[in-house]
């Protein structure tokens, strides 16, 4: 079976904070496998490869705080 990662593991993996990986979540820029609980939530778990794609979408972002 191959070893799968929690969010809070995956976003210290990909050098990003969770607040930072919920959001990519939100806006569909990562897509990790998830599964679905009762209550309609995800239960995100992540691979070598979504890690891999995490950090390729980190390198792509601009650096520097936002602009208001």
């Amino acid at each position: 079976m191959p070893k799968t990662y929690s969010t809070p593991q995956a976003a210290k993996l990909i050098g990003v904070s969770l607040i930072t990986l919920h959001r990519w979540l939100a806006a569909e820029k990562i897509q990790p496998y998830g599964i679905k609980l009762g209550d309609g939530r995800k239960l995100w778990r992540w691979n070598d490869r979504d890690i891999a794609e995490g950090r390729k979408l980190k390198a792509s972002q601009k650096r520097g705080p936002r602009s208001t």
